[in-house]
């Protein structure tokens, strides 16, 4: 497992990797060998999330001058582990012909590991990691456009920095709106999800999964993986089931409960203002950014760059089953002068 704190890599060796072996559920150690743990720059008290970056150490730690032209950065959704997104990142970098490099920057306490002893961060605490994150890109990568992209959440937050960060507008090239959870997004959460984000029954959640594992150790882990592998991928089965924990439980719930109270109205000033470099990309089956949010985009934005719904089986949580499929079109509609993503 990498370490990394801005240039500094040291990987985890000895009877701790042994440890590992014994005690994770399949394929997490080869899940962990592609995931950086990053401290976030400039950030009082310090925090570390995890950081997927393709090909590896190119855009945070880069050992040559850049020459990129562009650069993808993505925002996850909630949960927010960047380790969800790599099959769909891999993918969107084979198919802008491996010119592009790709990363994703996790949420602060949705790691696979707590790396952050148990804090809880704030919906805004967020916002301002991914601000930081994306200043040090561009000081990094000085003549790199950006490429911005959002998914569910994410796409909220994207907003937020797009409009709090005006000397960053020269260089973004384009958002992409990936099944975008920006306005009245608690119309579209199921009751079960609305009850779990109340904090007594948040803490509650916590408690038990606390417990579970307090008393269940490797097994409980292992019982999860299997359980969950009749429903979810082996790979977000292994996400899952080795994530959980009480503080994630906490940062998962606390966060949706203030996107529920934060999400309700768009932001039109900042849409129409940079609608031209907007991709929006919706799903007919996805009942948190439903059919009528594309059609209200598409009529308030009639300058955007794409807007498109997908009728095709892709739902919201598109990493699941079809992020191939997606990273497809995804290349398709960004239309790189340098790259021909027709592959």
């Amino acid at each position: 497992y990498q370490r990394r704190d801005m240039g500094e890599s040291v990987r985890v060796r000895g009877c701790f990797r042994v440890h590992l072996c014994l005690s994770m559920p399949p394929g997490l150690s080869e899940l962990t060998s592609q995931i950086d743990i990053v401290s976030v720059p400039n950030t009082t008290p310090a925090c570390r999330v995890e950081v997927f970056q393709f090909p590896p150490s190119s855009v945070l730690s880069p050992s040559t001058p850049s020459s990129f032209e562009y650069i993808y950065i993505l925002i996850p959704g909630n949960p927010g582990s960047a380790c969800f997104y790599i099959p769909f990142l891999k993918e969107l970098h084979e198919r802008l012909n491996r010119e592009v490099p790709v990363i994703a920057l996790g949420h602060g306490g949705h790691d696979l590991f707590d790396h952050n002893n148990g804090k809880v961060f704030s919906l805004n605490e967020q916002i301002a990691h991914k601000i930081s994150f994306i200043r040090h890109i561009h000081t990094l990568h000085p003549r790199a456009k950006l490429i911005l992209s959002g998914h569910s959440l994410g796409a909220w937050v994207m907003l937020n920095v797009m409009e709090r960060c005006p000397e960053l507008e020269p260089v973004i090239e384009k958002a992409v709106f990936l099944f975008p959870t920006i306005k009245e997004l608690v119309r579209g959460a199921p009751w079960v999800v609305w009850l779990c984000t109340m904090p007594p029954i948040r803490k509650l959640l916590a408690w038990v999964v606390h417990m579970l594992i307090r008393l269940g150790g490797v097994h409980f882990r292992r019982l999860m993986y299997k359980v969950l592998s009749l429903f979810l991928p082996a790979a977000a089965s292994t996400i899952v089931a080795q994530g959980l924990r009480f503080s994630l439980v906490e940062n998962i719930f606390g966060l949706a409960r203030e996107e529920f109270h934060t999400i309700t109205t768009l932001d039109a000033i900042t849409l129409q203002k940079h609608q031209r470099k907007m991709i929006f990309l919706y799903s007919e089956i996805d009942n948190w950014a439903p059919e009528s949010h594309h059609v209200q985009t598409k009529d308030m934005l009639p300058n955007a760059a794409a807007n498109e719904i997908l009728r095709d089986g892709t739902d919201h949580s598109f990493v699941l089953y079809y992020a191939n499929s997606t990273a497809l079109k995804v290349a398709s509609l960004l239309r790189l002068p340098s790259s021909s993503s027709g592959r």
